[in-house]
């Protein structure tokens, strides 16, 4: 909003005004006019018939539009045609269609076509007098600070009052329109949603009491999730990374620098001396701090570590280095767990790296769920080893590259004592000169099965993660070799979780189906029904008001299924993935549906699978 812009009745920034009749006059800059609701992203409908701009006249005068210019800051433009006055006190919503079949059912006041489009990644919206002069102008984004994008939901501001250049005070439409979409146009922002209350406090982790999330790639949005924590930091940033390369992360490092965030990035020297690699002279250039790690242990050792230290509180690692291959295309994994405990050992490691120092980490209690180690100086093979050589039942292992002996041996091992084991591994790995543990495994009749990811040119099965008898899941930057095991700088972290580790076997089912392998049962993993319960974590209902899920056609909540309260418990099938959202109803009244969708993958494991959701307004 310009200066001036929420000022009192008949407030025009200064500019020179005449009204007749009550009406500005065409020509005047009517800085009064402000740009309330922007819905960018429909999913009622389609781009080119539901996207709509909301104005507010907070004047106590009628403004009229005739010749006013709706544009960005690139070449759509759209000059208003007619006569159109925005009332006092009111609302007037521009669209691409006035059609209410088509449009979503948006009550649209005038429809300016195709000549003026909303990037649902983020744009300007700007509004000029037929003269040229500045009425008002947003610059909107589609991730934190500003809310992030949610198809079917409009973004608000709180007041019409507010300044509408601060992302602050922007925020999610929560009330429904038309045909489900959320937003409010032609009416007054906010709003509750009647018969029931959504508790905002309440996060979306996948386990809610150990505050922590899986994500895989590429089904997954990785870098929609790792854009978003890191855009939300706001004392401290350490990243420490074989590689980046992509651009968004740059631009948010740089943004976060700005507003006065400590960031600090670790990258391989080794990768930046490649002359391809330009991460490190990027992030100079815009003010980011990057110390470059040269590990010397041995000609191919490498400082091989994917780790993100939020806030000294939320730490991000896996597999995934930050580029656009392995946040979308490639098979990835990544952990997202809130504790400063946690933290503070990864900022440990970190403060190593930088200063060239390796101490070993200190010991956990027997009883800890959550433990993080540190290579080479924690030892990475003694944990592993002795995992394995304690697993009962079953272990499932999907890794980049495989070739440490004492590995290979504890996996044969296990098999021979009556355990379930079987490996996932990179067809191009195992393929490459000198790579034999597919072959010994295969030997030993250990099911191995070979992925060759074909996204992309660069795409990988790249995922490093296994899971110990459906509880004891391992994850890391480290690839179970003798230079992950012995020399490069790395990390694992083991979380003993059945929620988690169900969400890992979930992944393992959708690389199994990827690749094309045996049918499960002949791998001697668990087949047929099994029992879920998903549970909504965040929803109060009202006396009438009922939860259902719904999914995709032909699938097991179609038609959609009612929630006892909050919780469902139902049989689905090991090896299948659903995608659904939750639905609030009053009897045949729809109160609310979710714009953004929850997928879960049921393992070839026995249950019963517990899913924490949250309801997404």
């Amino acid at each position: 909003m310009l200066d001036g812009g929420a000022g009192g009745a008949g407030d025009t920034g200064g500019a020179n005004t005449s009204s007749t009749g009550g009406t500005t006059a065409t020509g005047s800059v009517g800085a009064a006019l402000v740009i309330n609701e922007i819905h960018y992203d429909p999913k009622a409908s389609g781009d080119d018939s539901g996207e709509w701009v909301e104005l507010y006249n907070l004047s106590t005068e009628g403004i009229e539009l005739a010749g006013y210019s709706l544009r960005d800051n690139g070449s759509n433009e759209h000059v208003i045609q007619g006569s159109h006055v925005v009332p006092p006190g009111g609302f007037f919503v521009l669209g691409r269609t006035d059609e209410t079949s088509t449009n979503g059912g948006a009550p649209i006041d005038y429809a300016y076509g195709d000549d003026f489009l909303l990037a649902n990644g983020g744009d300007s919206v700007v509004l000029v007098t037929q003269d040229g002069a500045l009425v008002d102008t947003v610059s909107y984004g589609a991730m934190a600070p500003w809310p992030a994008a949610l198809a079917g939901t409009s973004i608000e501001l709180d007041t019409p009052t507010s300044d509408n250049s601060d992302p602050a005070n922007w925020q999610h439409a929560v009330l429904s329109f038309g045909l489900g979409d959320h937003g409010t146009p032609g009416m007054p922002n906010g709003g509750t949603l009647g018969g029931f209350t959504v508790d905002a406090a309440v996060t979306p982790w996948h386990d809610t009491e150990l505050k922590a999330s899986l994500h895989f790639a590429p089904l997954d949005p990785l870098e929609t999730h790792v854009l978003q924590v890191l855009a939300s930091a706001k004392k401290s940033l350490r990243l420490a990374f074989f590689n980046v390369r992509i651009a968004a992360v740059k631009n948010i490092l740089e943004e976060r620098v700005k507003a006065g965030v400590d960031v600090h990035v670790v990258l391989d020297k080794k990768q930046q001396d490649l002359a391809y690699n330009t991460m490190y002279e990027e992030l100079g250039m815009v003010g980011v701090p990057v110390t470059l790690v040269d590990n010397v242990s041995a000609i191919d050792a490498t400082m091989h570590d994917k780790f993100t230290v939020v806030d000294g509180t939320i730490v991000l690692t896996g597999s995934a280095n930050f580029s656009d291959t392995a946040l979308n295309v490639s098979d990835e994994d990544l952990i997202t767990i809130e504790s400063a405990d946690l933290a503070a050992r990864y900022t440990a490691e970190f403060d190593e790296l930088v200063l060239k120092g390796a101490t070993k980490s200190p010991a956990y209690p027997s009883n800890a769920v959550i433990k993080a180690w540190m290579g080479p100086e924690d030892s990475l093979l003694s944990k592993i080893e002795g995992a394995l050589d304690g697993a009962k039942t079953s272990i499932v292992l999907a890794m980049f590259q495989l070739n440490t002996p004492n590995i290979v041996d504890a996996l044969i091992a296990a098999k021979k004592r009556g355990v379930t084991v079987v490996v996932v591994l990179d067809q191009v790995q195992c393929d490459a000169a000198g790579a034999t543990a597919d072959e010994t495994l295969a030997a030993a009749g250990i099911p191995v099965v070979k992925a060759d990811n074909q996204g992309g040119m660069y795409a990988e099965m790249h995922s490093k993660f296994a899971v110990i008898d459906h509880h004891l899941l391992f994850m890391g930057s480290s690839n179970w070799t003798n230079l992950g095991m012995f020399y490069n700088d790395e990390n694992l972290v083991i979380v003993d979780n059945a929620i988690l580790a169900s969400r890992a076997e979930g992944k393992f089912a959708d690389l199994l189906t990827a690749y094309k392998a045996p049918p499960a049962a002949s791998l001697g993993l668990t087949t047929g029904a099994q029992t879920v319960e998903l549970t909504v974590k965040n929803v109060t209902l009202e006396a009438g008001v009922t939860v259902r899920i719904k999914g995709e056609p032909g699938g097991p909540f179609d038609p959609p299924l009612a929630l006892d309260a909050t919780t469902a418990t139902v049989k689905l099938e090991a090896g299948k993935r659903f995608t659904y959202n939750y639905e609030i109803v009053q009897g045949a009244t729809l109160l609310s549906t979710e714009s953004q969708s929850h997928a879960f993958t049921v393992p070839y494991a026995p249950g019963p699978f517990v899913v924490n959701d949250v309801f997404i307004p």
